[in-house]
């Protein structure tokens, strides 16, 4: 399961770093493919509270910071919209 999150959490890294080098469509298809690795991450994280783990305050502190990823992830999809 900690490997499973390591990759997911790398894969996103890297999804969302060619997602700020890639230029129209292949931005908003990478930006999405971002967007599906952090909902992967946090059912992952998830079912890592719930096998028991990692701990409820592990868990409550990465979802909070997953939180903030993904608020910053929906505003850059929004502003790339309206682009």
């Amino acid at each position: 399961m900690g490997r499973k999150l390591e990759e997911l959490s790398l894969s996103l890294l890297i999804s969302v770093m060619k997602a700020n080098k890639a230029r129209g469509s292949e931005r908003r298809n990478l930006q999405m493919e971002s967007s599906d690795t952090l909902d992967y991450l946090r059912i992952m994280l998830r079912l890592s509270k719930d096998t028991r783990q990692i701990s409820v305050k592990q868990y409550l502190v990465s979802v909070e910071l997953l939180n903030e990823i993904g608020r910053m992830l929906t505003a850059w999809i929004e502003v790339a919209k309206s682009v």
